[in-house]
């Protein structure tokens, strides 16, 4: 159940925060397709860097994962501090330069997007470490499932929260799900050497 937790939150945090960026960089970059791409990109490229960086988490979850979600939840709310501020003084600008503010103010938190689900899913397979090697690959697997489920479902639901609530909001709930994911897998006891 805590493992659903987790994989469900990540997921859904994910898209929350992926959608609600999109959304605030299309002001920023003029074009909704511009921003897709451009979004899109960057966040690919800076969860797979934050992914590389992950191992080190898988060690000591109980240290790195709260430093995971400190680092997302500092570079998130420096982000929502300055993005309007900045937005406004870079309207001005050029668009390779837009486009190039737009990856430099993604990429901290497209990395610490990306640690996560590599991390859960280190914490997956030492989870089953005693099983079978079916066993272990269909549990890892339904944790990609529970994830990418999840993932889908929220595109809708951040949309309905942010025409209801608002993008900010939205991303606020992400920070929380994050958090309360981080809290579920913390919580389960560590496996017993057999």
């Amino acid at each position: 159940g805590r493992m659903f937790v987790y994989f469900a939150s990540i997921g859904l945090g994910f898209m929350f925060i992926e959608i609600s960026m999109i959304q605030r960089f299309s002001l920023l970059l003029g074009y909704p397709t511009l921003s897709l791409s451009v979004s899109l990109f960057t966040l690919l490229l800076a969860t797979a860097v934050g992914a590389r960086f992950s191992g080190r988490i898988g060690a000591q979850p109980s240290k790195g994962l709260p430093a995971a979600v400190a680092a997302l939840l500092a570079v998130t709310l420096l982000y929502l501090s300055i993005s309007d501020q900045v937005t406004d003084v870079a309207l001005a600008w050029s668009e390779p330069l837009r486009i190039m503010l737009v990856i430099a103010m993604l990429f901290p938190v497209g990395m610490a997007l990306g640690v996560f689900l590599p991390a859960g899913i280190d914490q997956a397979t030492g989870l089953t470490r005693g099983a079978t090697d079916g066993d272990r690959d269909r549990f890892v697997a339904w944790c990609w499932a529970v994830n990418g489920f999840f993932s889908v479902v929220s595109s809708v639901l951040a949309t309905m929260l942010a025409m209801a609530f608002g993008f900010r909001v939205v991303l606020a709930v992400a920070l929380v799900v994050y958090a309360a994911g981080v809290a579920a897998l913390l919580a389960i006891p560590p496996p017993r050497e057999t």
